[in-house]
């Protein structure tokens, strides 16, 4: 191990970078384990649960035994009052070491956890896996403080997503709201004057381990990706993005991407919009992109609409209507054309229309010389009698291509 100083520059340098980073908070308490080389449980008032150290499990039998409860003070209680420990906490900013009367026998670093110069909590540190060192005290307290950093930033974030929760909440609704509460809060967000909005819906009914993955998914939205906000409805996350810029906008769908792989997610994305009153349109948009998405590819992924847009709306229509009464009968011939005789005029008409009618652009995706697919084509046209140089006939080919191409995915999923 390095000299003490080193030891503690090091996990300050690595617990800030992971803030920065916005790691979760198990990361940083195992952190904090690995330079101390013994177990550590961070409990907090406002926190359901207890967080432990998981490269060096806390095996301290009464916080064991008491896992239903959050309150530390419950679980050392007779230990607490014995020791004075909440009073001297309370008179010394620096952690201390507590002897005896504790299960187990074993001693513990204790140290506070602040908020508003409150003491909302404690970091206690377990003499189980090695003795306490003399730099033990400092790195407790560096641990200390970047947890109540973290527990700073965590109730910043819950009162910020209560807030978006219902504001947006309040938009999707399209029920009567206060609009001078909106402008404050608008004002208070820093999107008062600027309104370059995108929506994207999460759907969080199909995310692996929902009960832990939700507020962490919220969070890291709120609080890593540049001015997006959340709210919970019909079982998504709804977030609301206003990138002040096109790096901006590229960050935050580099982040629903990250998101999408980590969670095992599908995330729909609105095209741009430059009113708060047509949230509701691009939020059914982006929905409507998440479920194409579903049906047709399964994927983990972020999918846009204005790129699905087509495909979204040709699904709705096959979901509508029977595809074959609508799709040119032209397809069924070549079909039936290259299975008979071995041809390759089905894919070579759709690429034809595929490309606008560019023969040069066809012939290139096809791989083949101009020439012979200006045979192929003459070979097509006589065979289903259209005018393959109407822009309208090569759009209804085409969108005929797609109808069949979505009947297709559906029947086989």
């Amino acid at each position: 191990m390095n000299s003490n100083a080193d030891t503690v520059e090091s996990l300050s340098t690595a617990l800030l970078t992971a803030l920065a980073e916005g790691r979760r908070l198990v990361y940083l308490i195992d952190l904090c384990a690995s330079a101390l080389c013994n177990p550590v449980l961070v409990s907090t008032s406002q926190e359901s649960r207890f967080f432990c150290s998981t490269k060096y499990p806390f095996t301290d039998p009464s916080a064991l035994q008491s896992l239903n409860t959050t309150d530390v003070e419950a679980i050392y209680k007779t230990s607490f009052e014995e020791q004075n420990l909440k009073q001297r906490l309370s008179e010394s900013s620096a952690p201390l070491i507590f002897d005896g009367n504790f299960e187990g026998g074993t001693r513990r670093i204790v140290g506070r956890v602040m908020h508003e110069k409150l003491i909302i909590g404690y970091v206690i540190i377990l003499e189980s896996n090695k003795p306490f060192e003399p730099d033990d005290i400092a790195l407790a307290q560096i641990t200390c403080n970047i947890v109540s950093i973290e527990m700073q930033r965590r109730s910043r974030y819950l009162e910020d997503a209560e807030s978006s929760n219902y504001y947006i909440g309040i938009l999707l609704s399209n029920r009567p709201y206060d609009r001078s509460a909106l402008t404050l809060w608008l004002r208070r967000i820093g999107w008062e004057n600027h309104a370059n909005f995108y929506t994207f819906s999460i759907d969080i009914g199909s995310v692996h381990d929902f009960s832990s993955s939700v507020v962490p998914m919220r969070h890291f939205i709120e609080t890593m990706l540049p001015n997006c906000k959340t709210a919970l409805k019909d079982n998504m996350i709804i977030v609301l993005a206003n990138p002040q810029n096109q790096q901006q906008l590229e960050k935050i769908k580099q982040g629903m991407k990250d998101l999408a792989q980590k969670h095992h997610a599908i995330i729909g994305m609105s095209p741009r919009f430059g009113n708060l009153n047509d949230l509701p349109l691009n939020s059914i948009r982006a929905s409507d992109t998440l479920s194409t998405a579903q049906l047709l590819y399964g994927i983990d992924a972020l999918y846009d609409y204005d790129v699905f847009r087509l495909q979204t709306m040709l699904l709705k229509t096959c979901q509508h209507i029977d595809p074959s009464e609508f799709c040119h009968e032209a397809l069924d011939i070549l079909l039936d054309n290259d299975k008979q005789y071995k041809t390759s005029y089905y894919v070579t008409l759709y690429e034809f229309v595929r490309a606008g009618g560019e023969l040069s652009r066809a012939a290139k995706n096809l791989f083949v010389h101009r020439n012979t697919l200006t045979y192929r084509l003459n070979k097509i046209a006589d065979l289903i009698h259209v005018d393959l140089d109407s822009d309208d006939m090569r759009m209804f080919l085409y969108l005929s291509y797609k109808m069949n191409e979505l009947q297709e995915k559906l029947l086989a999923r």
